[in-house]
């Protein structure tokens, strides 16, 4: 079962994003607040004794360890999804399986079978620089040194409508489910399997398992031109500022070059804060 919580921020997010000297985007103050009752374990390595197909419940465990990229990647995943939504209107579900995140936790070295040591820089967590804890070699060796991140699929598309300002938007809104997949076991470049031999292999079974799951979501809107609409008359239909059509055009410049020239019939996107709440 994915963690409980209402879909939301994976941290306690900053009001300002800063940006550190590499680039790398921080977006995060601190975890979220939570007791962590599961960690990774060398135990979760074995199959004797325990339900392999169960997630295992992880959670708060990464929420703290690494709440920079938990975030950055729920946000890029809502991205993948809402835009597939905007280039596939109407279609539901979302099925493309192509957004996996690949990240490996630290660099690691293996023993060749003659004894000699082949170093492997694989670290590319650029979210240390925010904050988020990097894993020592002995405790990715006894834990996990890469992982994956991604979102269960299919994810149902839900689509309505709504009344904005005096402008009719189309919106649709989806809840999935992020995880962490990991690969348990030994796999043949191990450093256990070179030094004892590949019997190793049947007492801890490579397989891939869920460590941790969580709810996340996301929506959007558009509208569909009218004959003698303008982008500062949908702005100020919907938003009450004729002058939003900056923001609007913003929002569309894949689709629309001359803010001056739209087409009937034509969908464009509708950014949520353009939307006037009652």
């Amino acid at each position: 079962m994915a963690n409980s919580k209402k879909p939301g921020p994976m941290c306690q997010v900053l009001s300002t994003p800063t940006l550190t000297k590499d680039g790398t985007l921080c977006r995060c103050a601190s975890p979220l607040p939570g007791t962590i009752t599961e960690e990774p374990d060398m135990l979760d390595q074995f199959s004797i004794g325990i339900d392999v197909t169960k997630p295992l419940g992880e959670e708060v465990w990464f929420e703290h360890r690494y709440p920079d990229l938990l975030e950055d990647s729920r946000l890029r995943l809502i991205e993948i999804v809402n835009q597939w939504v905007y280039s596939h209107w109407n279609a539901s579900p979302f099925t493309d399986q192509k957004q996996r995140i690949n990240i490996s936790a630290r660099d690691t070295a293996y023993v060749n079978k003659d004894g000699t040591i082949r170093k492997v820089k694989r670290s590319d967590n650029r979210f240390e620089s925010c904050g988020d804890k990097p894993q020592s070699p002995h405790e990715a060796d006894k834990t996990l040194g890469s992982f994956s991140i991604d979102l269960e699929t299919p994810v149902p598309i839900i689509y309505s409508s709504k009344l904005a300002g005096t402008k009719t938007l189309q919106r649709f809104e989806w809840t999935g489910v992020m995880y962490v997949e990991d690969i348990l076991g030994l796999q043949a470049e191990n450093n256990i399997v070179h030094l004892l031999g590949d019997w190793t292999l049947a007492v801890a079974p490579s397989r891939r398992v869920k460590r941790a799951r969580w709810y996340i979501e996301g929506e959007g809107f558009t509208y569909v031109i009218v004959a003698g609409d303008s982008l500062s008359s949908i702005a100020g239909a919907i938003s009450g500022d004729v002058q939003n059509w900056r923001i609007l055009h913003a929002a569309n410049l894949t689709t629309i070059s001359d803010p001056n020239r739209i087409t009937p019939g034509q969908r464009i996107i509708i950014p949520a804060e353009l939307i006037k709440t009652p």
